[in-house]
């Protein structure tokens, strides 16, 4: 299947077939701080089963 050309609702769409009713571990570094960009990005993911994981790595200005 060639991605290049799809939509990313088709890419979404995909994504959630290959993801459905399986298990997975996700780990995501260096992510940013947009709740519509998250809300966008997860929505594929929650048709997983249950116990997946899905980890956020967040780095900080502040020390």
């Amino acid at each position: 299947m060639n991605c290049d050309n799809m939509t990313e609702d088709q890419l979404h769409c995909e994504l959630e077939k290959k993801l459905s009713g399986n298990k997975l571990s996700l780990v995501l570094d260096d992510v940013w701080n947009n709740q519509s960009q998250w809300e966008f990005l997860l929505k594929p993911f929650m048709s997983v089963r249950q116990g997946s994981k899905i980890s956020l790595l967040r780095a900080s200005n502040i020390i």
